[in-house]
């Protein structure tokens, strides 16, 4: 706490609280990977019903697919974690893919635009 009305913080709690951040490392991406994941295993691989996976993740059955194709994430998996070696390569083939999505939707939305 700091004394009055101005807010007073020393250069070495903000070089902690960096620390702390930096070792929470990973994109958002591998956090929600890990979470299905995680929820995935301990619904036993169900994904929809009420004790299933999307029900614990307060998704729609539709959406918890949706995000698994997204992330590489097959509905056959064994579900354990990903090597760090496994996710960059995933995040690079998923860019690449959403690169050609957008690239295909951009071309049907001008073929439209062109009638």
């Amino acid at each position: 706490m700091t004394p009055g009305n101005v807010l007073q913080i020393q250069v070495s709690d903000l070089q902690e609280s960096n620390r702390i951040l930096s070792s929470m490392a990973g994109t958002l991406e591998d956090v929600e990977r890990q979470r299905i994941l995680q929820l995935l295993r301990e619904a036993g691989a169900v994904i929809g019903g009420p004790h299933g996976a999307a029900v614990r993740l307060g998704l729609k059955r539709t959406t918890l697919l949706s995000k698994m194709q997204k992330l590489g994430i097959a509905r056959n998996t064994n579900y354990s974690p990903l090597t760090q070696e496994e996710a960059s390569k995933r995040s690079a083939t998923a860019g690449k893919a959403l690169v050609r999505q957008n690239i295909r939707s951009m071309s049907s939305t001008n073929l439209l635009h062109r009638r």
